[in-house]
């Protein structure tokens, strides 16, 4: 920052440069006689300077006005106090990110130490920046269709995958099956059966509506109602296009239950990535480490029992605020938020920030791509008003 005499000086020194005009060699430099004096301007000048034409007219009319807003450090505003509280959430949370330390704080334990971007330098400073994830980090980004589901609350778009898990034979493997909420993230229902088929996916599919209490309205004897705590009109089950999921039993599971039916595009998992992301996190993830083999299913069942209660109620997802799915799921969401919000705004009058903490909020909707439903409504479309061939490809 150049300083008030220093200023001062510059301002003086292009003023006495412009009093009078320039003097030109014209015979050294052949040029014509007309050019034999030139009238300098501020702009010209000030560049021998080093500032621009706009400060030398800002510092002429206040040379103590400086209109810029130089990068300001927030740093300062921690007292010494927070910032070791800081490092000290960093090195007992190693696995978590900043992120997720920050909403863990402020949740958890009602304290706004600093924002995410604090906690990283924080992690520079100390040496703590380190990968939170086994294979290093995250794959390749790849394009995804642009039509696509959209879900604006829980209970209305499921997500559902089979992994492998390892056995302790080589070459033999034991096969998790799960459902995903796509709006709270939350583990609707998992089991770990020896081999896939359509038929464990339909009987799979049944235990995971009985678990949650829902049903579909219309697909539900009138004596099960009283037994349902949640009568819902429509639900959609996202899966990618392996043999369970496309099975004929699998298929008339969902029509009697009155469950529609998505799938993704071919050769592309991304599609699916939510149940993708959960599963990396499942095989990845240090909070819950995944031993190397299982002996048994019932081992395996009891090793994502102790997983997946720890995903719903512990895990804070980065897609919702950094809330846990449970949280989420369960409707207690906007009450966690009003409070942090409130802690926030107050961060804001006391630290007098340049840049305000904005209001945490949940996500309007969360979307998911699909291309077969879209595909089917319009072959039907086709169907139905008997298009020509070549009308149908203009569609």
């Amino acid at each position: 920052m150049t300083s008030l005499e220093e200023r001062q000086k510059i301002i003086n020194s292009i003023n006495e440069f412009i009093k009078k005009p320039l003097e030109i060699d014209t015979v050294r430099f052949h040029l014509p006689p007309k050019y034999a004096q030139r009238q300098l301007k501020p702009g010209d000048v000030a560049r021998f300077f080093g500032i621009d034409r706009s400060t030398y007219y800002r510092w002429l009319k206040s040379p103590r006005d400086d209109q810029r807003k130089g990068r300001r450090n927030n740093l300062p505003c921690l007292s010494e106090e927070t910032r070791q509280e800081a490092v000290a959430m960093l090195k007992k949370y190693p696995d978590l990110t900043p992120a997720v330390i920050a909403a863990k704080c402020l949740y958890e334990f009602g304290r706004y130490l600093c924002s995410t971007r604090t906690f990283y330098r924080l992690m520079d400073e100390n040496g703590l920046n380190n990968p939170r994830r086994s294979n290093g980090g995250k794959g390749t980004q790849h394009n995804f269709n642009r039509t696509r589901l959209v879900a604006d609350g829980p209970n209305q778009i499921w997500c559902w995958d089979i992994t492998y898990l390892n056995s302790d034979v080589r070459g033999v493997f034991f096969f998790l099956y799960s459902i995903l909420d796509l709006y709270s993230r939350k583990n609707i229902y998992h089991d770990v059966y020896e081999c896939q088929s359509d038929s464990l996916a339909a009987r799979f599919l049944e235990n995971a509506l009985r678990c949650e209490h829902i049903a579909i309205a219309g697909h539900l004897p009138p004596e099960e109602c009283a037994k349902t705590d949640i009568i819902i009109q429509n639900l959609i089950l996202h899966s990618d296009n392996g043999g369970p999921m496309k099975g004929c039993n699998m298929i008339a599971k969902m029509a009697a239950l009155g469950i529609q039916a998505s799938y993704s595009r071919p050769l592309h998992s991304n599609d699916n990535a939510a149940m993708e992301s959960s599963f990396a996190t499942l095989k990845h993830g240090h909070s819950v480490p995944i031993p190397k083999a299982f002996s048994s299913v019932k081992d395996a069942r009891q090793w994502t029992d102790k997983f997946y209660h720890w995903y719903n109620t512990e895990h804070r997802h980065s897609g919702i605020c950094y809330l846990t799915p449970e949280e989420c799921h369960s409707g207690r969401a906007q009450e966690i938020l009003a409070q942090a919000n409130e802690i926030r705004a107050q961060i804001n009058i006391e630290r007098g920030l340049m840049n305000p903490l904005k209001p945490l909020a949940l996500p309007k909707t969360v979307s998911i791509c699909n291309f077969k439903n879209n595909f089917k409504n319009i072959t039907n479309k086709a169907i139905a008003n008997k298009l020509r061939d070549e009308d149908y490809r203009s569609i």
